[in-house]
């Protein structure tokens, strides 16, 4: 009866040892989890956006950066009346973004820029042209003795913006009140950004040619003046 029993259990086993070992073979050929997705490690120490307000920051503007700027391919398909179309609603609901970016270009006051910084300008804020297409907008407009463009001229054909006055008292500037401190700048400076950081990131971009991430301190002044608030030296070296 010993025997007969033992030998039940014995044979019993059998089954279920070589689903075992089936399992385990089965289970030896299933590829692991992170070789399937490396990506995957890489966010193991990463640490919340909560913990670190300067990290959140730098991704946020990074991603308004990527955001800002209109498309910087070319449709080499658009007639001249559907360029024509286009920059006209683009001028219109981008206006005094258009004039400040102008004047961030003409320091001197000129009411002139070159043809590439023209055409900066219109891929920046409106619309991305080929070359084609931009020899056709510069027919429509009457360059200067020296070859330069008057963007007032541009504006008016393209946009119907007539904005003599405007840019005449925006030139002129006036007596700006020092005095501020450091701390009344830093606010000041930072509500504009906040509020207005598409237009900021893309006059960045204008002054930034050669797509280097950096800039001279007065061309950053520049940025800062016509698209946030005046300053005096005293408070911009501050």
């Amino acid at each position: 009866m010993k025997r007969n029993g033992m030998k039940t259990n014995v044979n019993s086993t059998k089954p279920g040892s070589t689903k075992a070992r089936d399992l385990t073979s089965k289970m030896a050929t299933i590829p692991v989890w992170h070789t399937l997705c490396p990506h995957v490690q890489k966010f193991k120490n990463v640490r919340p956006c909560t913990s670190s307000f300067r990290a959140c920051s730098r991704n946020g503007f990074q991603n308004t950066s990527r955001s800002s700027s209109t498309t910087t391919v070319a449709n080499p398909i658009l007639s001249v009346l559907d360029v024509k179309r286009i920059l006209f609603k683009k001028i219109t609901d981008k206006g005094d973004e258009l004039v400040k970016a102008f004047l961030l270009l003409d320091p001197s006051c000129s009411m002139t820029v070159s043809r590439s910084e023209l055409r900066r300008v219109i891929s920046s804020f409106l619309l991305a042209l080929t070359r084609e297409q931009f020899q056709d907008v510069l027919a429509e407009i009457h360059l200067t003795s020296t070859g330069a463009v008057p963007y007032l001229q541009f504006l008016s054909r393209f946009g119907g913006m007539d904005l003599n006055v405007n840019l005449i008292k925006r030139c002129s500037g006036g007596e700006v009140s020092g005095g501020r401190t450091l701390k009344e700048l830093e606010t000041l400076v930072g509500e504009k950004i906040y509020t207005n950081i598409k237009a900021v990131v893309r006059a960045l971009h204008l002054i930034d040619v050669n797509r280097t991430g950096r800039m001279q301190p007065k061309e950053l002044r520049r940025v800062l003046e016509t698209f946030c608030l005046r300053m005096t030296e005293e408070e911009y070296r501050k």
